[in-house]
This record gives structure tokens, sequence and C-alpha cells, in this order.
């Protein structure tokens, strides 16, 4: 299990509230087992993995997989932890 840290998200968390990022049954998120299937922007960044902008543009570049729904990009749990290494 991969340990992360617990900073707050400032604009979104594992489901799209203001607030810090909290598991299915309001706890903070400190495993990746605990991240929803599929991860928006702030959630990865908040994770210390890269910044927002540095994520954006891997996605625009096709480097990172992920589906943007709306203006906003998604990505799932299993991409993300395989990409940064932290399956």
């Amino acid at each position: 299990m991969c340990r992360m840290t617990t900073r707050s998200v400032a604009n979104e968390n594992a489901y799209g509230c203001s607030g810090q990022r909290r598991g299915s049954h309001g706890a903070l998120v400190t495993s990746v087992d605990q991240l929803p299937i599929l991860l928006s922007v702030p959630l990865m960044a908040s994770t210390g993995a890269a910044s927002a902008s540095q994520l954006r543009k891997m996605l625009q570049a096709g480097e990172l997989r992920g589906v943007k729904v709306g203006s906003d990009w998604r990505v799932s749990k299993d991409v993300f932890c395989e990409y940064f290494g932290l399956a």
C-alpha cells in the first residue's frame, strides 16, 4: 500500500466538493486504496505527484492517458498509479 500526503485540496476533493480529500466514510485519504476510480486534476495534484498545470500538459500531449469530461480531465486510478509508480 502506498502512503500519500494528507494535504487539503483547494478546489475540490474526491467528490468534487470544496474542502479536504475524504474517502467514502469521511476520513482523510492517506493511501491509494482510498482514492476514487476516476481522479480529477486537482485531486491528482494534491498527491504531490505533479502540479495541476504539469498534469494538464501531460494529458493534452497524450503522455498521461485520460478522458476529457466537458472542460475537465479525468484519469483512472489504475493509470495514475501505474504512471507515477504508486501501485
